[in-house]
């Protein structure tokens, strides 16, 4: 077995680790069907626009020009979509390449400046807080590769800073930052920003912002950006203050800038709570930062004093902003990971009373779990799982196992820890995801019979423009699956064919009613034939 810290049995115990989440991550990656309410169906139907339009430089949404996002993560899932089909497979095997590799460069810096344990822990708690382990591992979303190569340039900085080396630090700083840019926007720059505020207070100097070696970097950055956007001008008829302004609405629409100010009073006392409840349960190691030391000891070592000068202002960032959506927070999760990691090492080699304790208070709730696994079989809950009270009874006896072993092996109780909180996504692949998706089977049921509609009359489909539809992502994405054809908006009083409208401009011009349903976030839609005057 290939030896990752030197400790035989706690590496054993970090491949079985891993072994289990790469079994839980991906036997059940696409069983669920593209959801009509998250973003993931965006990324999905901007890319098969592309497919069936030929043009890979410019991102659209029902054949209009799509700003919010740069095109960098639909050419991954363009390569993904010719390789695997237009399928969910094919949506979601980059996020999870994406969360291993960003699990794997955790674990490659923190063992490179602190120690392996250290790194593999703080890899484990990213991959396995609840957040990912149980929500977004399942969706084939932008955030977990954005991330990574966001925390990929802070490591990298650090590295070179550390050196001394100003012409790499700034070339990888700006390289990486173009290349977040084309992923996601602005927020890049935002992050290249807290980066260097970080070196400043770390080295006690802004002296290195003036170095001749960032016009290098700079260089960089307008080649890229300077390149693909001399090409998409040339090909569309846009101006570049059309799509900054768009990138700076999608980049604030969820900050406090155009938040309520009841809004934001009420988030500012919320959050701490539930910034602990979608992270948990590694969030608990928090406490550990409220000794009478610690504060010292983070201050006495410079990589986490570096990472705890970066995740500050960048949570702060997110702190005042109410609509914040946790996977936002992906990139600097590493950071305090890291810094808990690191602590609770400390702490529990010294012995420490509130780091067993905080380990008590997580393995209670695992066994809890544990022995609520025996009575599932006999509930509604359970639902029509095959060989529902093996698999229950599994899972409650791992569980109970992994939890005692936890609490008599106090050396490598995290670790046993960490292992039941995989396991208990295992139960969660059999008892929750089998039991989901109805949803969006019946969403689907609905655009097939529409298409039907549609076929039968021998005439066109269009959305109808200025509708209020709701989210027609997922309606366009399953039309295109299945006719192989862009979706348009388009005006009634322009176009001939069927219409999908909403019950105030369907009033607006006589017309039948063939079909009538409930869509995402919009109650009442509908497949209307306008009559001709």
């Amino acid at each position: 077995m290939l030896s990752i810290t030197g400790d035989k049995r706690f590496d054993r115990l970090t491949w079985l680790a891993i072994g289990l989440l790469a079994i839980v991550l991906s036997t059940h990656l696409v069983y669920l069907p593209v959801d009509p309410r998250d973003d993931e169906v965006r990324r999905a139907l901007v890319t098969l626009e592309m497919m069936m339009t030929g043009d890979y430089l410019t991102p659209t949404l029902y054949g209009e020009l799509y700003l919010n996002k740069p095109p960098l993560y639909n050419w991954i899932l363009l390569a993904s979509f010719r390789i695997f089909g237009a399928n969910e497979l094919a949506l979601r095997i980059p996020m999870l390449v994406a969360l291993f590799f960003f699990g794997w460069i955790i674990f490659r810096f923190a063992s490179k400046w602190l120690d392996s344990k250290t790194g593999v822990l703080a890899a484990l708690f990213f991959i396995t807080n609840g957040r990912i382990l149980f929500y977004d591992s399942l969706m084939g979303l932008i955030d977990i590769f954005y991330s990574s190569l966001v925390y990929l340039c802070f490591m990298l900085a650090y590295g070179y800073y550390r050196k001394a080396n100003w012409s790499l630090f700034y070339v990888a700083a700006y390289a990486l930052t173009a290349v977040g840019y084309m992923l996601k926007g602005l927020p890049s720059l935002v992050f290249l920003v807290i980066l260097f505020g970080a070196i400043a207070v770390h080295g006690r100097s802004i002296r290195f912002l003036f170095k001749p070696q960032h016009l290098y970097g700079l260089a960089v950055l307008l080649i890229v950006l300077g390149s693909y956007y001399a090409v998409y001008f040339s090909k569309n008829n846009i101006t570049g203050i059309a799509v900054l302004r768009r990138l700076v609405t999608e980049s604030t629409m969820r900050t406090f800038i155009k938040s309520p100010a009841t809004d934001l009073s009420m988030h500012l006392l919320s959050y701490p709570f539930l910034f602990i409840y979608h992270y948990f349960p590694w969030t608990l190691y928090l406490f550990l930062l409220f000794r009478r030391n610690a504060i010292d000891l983070v201050k006495g070592n410079s990589f986490i004093w570096y990472n705890v000068l970066l995740f500050i202002p960048a949570f702060a960032m997110y702190y005042v902003s109410p609509y914040v959506i946790p996977r936002y927070l992906f990139m600097i999760l590493p950071l305090l990971f890291t810094v808990l990691a690191w602590q609770y090492q400390i702490s529990n080699d010294n012995g420490s009373k509130l780091a067993r304790g905080i380990n008590v208070v997580i393995i209670g709730l695992l066994m809890a779990i544990g022995a609520a696994c025996f009575v599932l079989p006999f509930l509604e809950i359970a639902g029509p799982v095959s060989f529902r009270f093996l698999k229950a009874f599994a899972i409650g006896l791992a569980l109970l196992l992994f939890g005692w072993i936890a609490l008599v092996d106090r050396r490598y109780s995290i670790l046993h820890i960490v292992i039941a909180v995989i396991i208990i996504r295992m139960g969660f692949n059999w008892f929750v995801i089998a039991q989901r998706g109805q949803y969006q089977r019946e969403q689907q049921s609905i655009v097939q019979q529409v298409i039907a509609k549609a076929d039968s009359a021998g005439m066109r489909l269009y959305l109808e423009k200025g509708a209020d539809l709701g989210n027609a992502d997922h309606f366009a994405y399953s039309y295109m699956q299945h006719k192989n054809e862009i979706l348009y908006k388009a005006h009634a009083a322009d176009s001939t064919g069927l219409f999908v409208t909403d019950s105030t401009m369907k009033m607006l011009r006589q017309h039948k009613v063939l079909l009538e349903w409930s869509g995402p976030y919009q109650p009442n839609l509908y497949l209307v034939e306008y009559v001709k005057p």
